[in-house]
């Protein structure tokens, strides 16, 4: 009996063992459970921080006003929407964070010229499988947008995965709204942004900016005042080239809060005390008095004018009561060539032209020829040239004989060949075999034109015996003058 109650007993103890074991196991699951919900809970609190900090240096980075100062000038992220190269080039992609890192202090392959994000930030998420962070940019250069995305390494087409290996889009959907609420946004059209998860479980988050619903000024000067700027306690602009305006104030001008007789007005006529500038630049002004170092007018109108240095294109004089006066020298031209005007003296280089007929000139170089109608000269009782002038112009003399041959001169334009022979020797008597055959005679001297040349002839005859006709002085020799004559 005592031996059947001790078997009974031990059965009785397996079976609580057995149950206690069961109820163990039933709560250590339950614990692993909880335990890796919180651990996912708290990872996906931390991606969604992390995507939240690059979210807002893309904000950051976006909206910034871009550098003027550096070399060369760094546009703004708008104005890069059409620059190669540039990280806000629309249709720009960017793979991990290296774009949004300073390459001054962070170096490696960070490449951005300001610092976003810190150099020790990851490259890539902690979660979701082998992922890493896509960016894309759309910019037309009034509406940016950045699309970020965390999407597999092999496959952007491909996002958050799970243990198993499977796409997750509801992990990914808790990541996007962890990461939403610690977005800063406007809605006022400054920046917009949203997270979400994709079908295929990719976290996207576009951050928008449109500068035409901004309510802001931009340092890039890409968003227009449309109301009153005022500024109080003795605020100014101060480093502005150029300020330019239509209307000042509600009286489209421009005026002294002291005194109301000076202002500036766009429009109509201003009133100053002084202006001092360094370039002053009017299509189209009427000025009294003007004292500058540089004047760049056209259309101006100054009546009186003391300027150190002018440069200027041309000068036209439409007053023709008006007579320009220099204390100085006046040069037109460069170094080389040029016409100076004097106190009373013009020296040149060149030739002198006539306006109207480029055919009169005068060549001053020392071994010009000029061209001029005629010259008066004072002192031969203002007679010209021309009249005292002989008609004939020598080319040059020579001694010839009968049949020599002398060549016709080339004349200028108008003027023709003339030959004057002027008799040195002849025959007064002709023998024949001792016998006096001509002794009553006259000679003849004269020229035949053939081809280019004059042929000289000196003949001879008797005047007692007609029928002996002209026969050749071989003795004949004259002096020749050759001419050229000029009507």
């Amino acid at each position: 009996m005592m031996v059947r109650s001790f078997k009974k007993q031990k059965g009785i103890g397996l079976i609580e063992t057995f149950i206690a074991v069961i109820i163990m196991t039933i709560v250590f699951a339950k614990l692993t459970e909880m335990w890796a919900e919180e651990n996912q809970r708290s990872a996906i609190t931390l991606q969604g921080q992390r995507l939240a900090t690059i979210a807002n240096a893309v904000v950051r980075y976006q909206s910034s006003g871009g550098d003027s100062s550096t070399t060369p000038p760094r546009p703004s992220p708008l104005a890069q929407w059409n620059i190669a190269g540039q990280p806000f080039e629309n249709g720009a992609v960017h793979l991990g964070l290296d774009w949004l890192k300073s390459q001054l202090l962070c170096g490696g392959s960070a490449n951005s010229p300001v610092e976003n994000l810190h150099c020790n930030t990851l490259n890539d998420p902690f979660l979701g499988g082998d992922t890493i962070y896509r960016f894309e940019i759309s910019n037309d250069g009034t509406i940016i947008n950045t699309r970020i995305q965390i999407v597999q390494r092999s496959n952007h087409a491909n996002g958050i995965q799970s243990i198993k290996g499977t796409l997750d889009r509801h992990f990914a959907s808790e990541i996007a709204v962890a990461t939403e609420k610690l977005v800063s946004f406007s809605s006022m059209g400054s920046t917009n942004s949203f997270f979400t998860a994709t079908n295929t479980a990719i976290v996207q988050g576009d951050i928008g900016l449109n500068v035409a619903n901004t309510p802001f000024l931009r340092r890039d000067g890409l968003v227009t005042a449309t109301g009153t700027q005022v500024f109080e306690d003795g605020a100014g602009i101060e480093g502005a080239e150029t300020i330019s305006a239509e209307r000042f104030a509600d009286y489209d001008r421009a005026t002294d809060t002291v005194s109301t007789t000076h202002f500036i007005d766009m429009d109509g006529d201003s009133a100053l005390e002084r202006l001092s500038v360094e370039e002053l630049s009017s299509p189209l002004a009427n000025i009294d008095t003007l004292t500058s170092t540089f004047i760049d007018s056209d259309g101006a109108i100054i009546n009186t004018a003391e300027i150190n240095d002018l440069t200027i294109e041309y000068i036209q004089q439409t007053d023709a009561s008006v007579q320009n006066q220099f204390a100085g020298q006046v040069k037109v031209g460069n170094a080389t060539d040029n016409v100076t005007l004097s106190e009373g003296d013009i020296s040149m280089t060149g030739t002198l032209i006539n306006a109207d007929d480029d055919s009169y000139f005068i060549d001053m170089e020392p071994t010009g020829v000029s061209r001029l109608n005629d010259i008066v000269l004072t002192s031969l009782g203002n007679r010209s040239i021309s009249d005292v002038m002989p008609k004939l112009s020598l080319q040059g003399v020579k001694m010839v004989a009968a049949n020599d041959l002398l060549p016709l001169p080339v004349c200028a334009s108008g003027g023709s060949p003339r030959l004057l022979i002027t008799p040195k020797r002849w025959s007064t008597i002709f023998l024949d075999n001792g016998a006096i055959k001509v002794n009553n005679n006259i000679n003849y001297i004269d020229a035949d034109i053939v081809g280019t040349n004059w042929q000289v002839l000196f003949k001879t005859h008797d005047v007692s015996d007609p029928a002996l006709g002209l026969i050749d002085d071989p003795n004949g020799l004259g002096l020749a003058e050759v001419y050229c004559y000029y009507p």
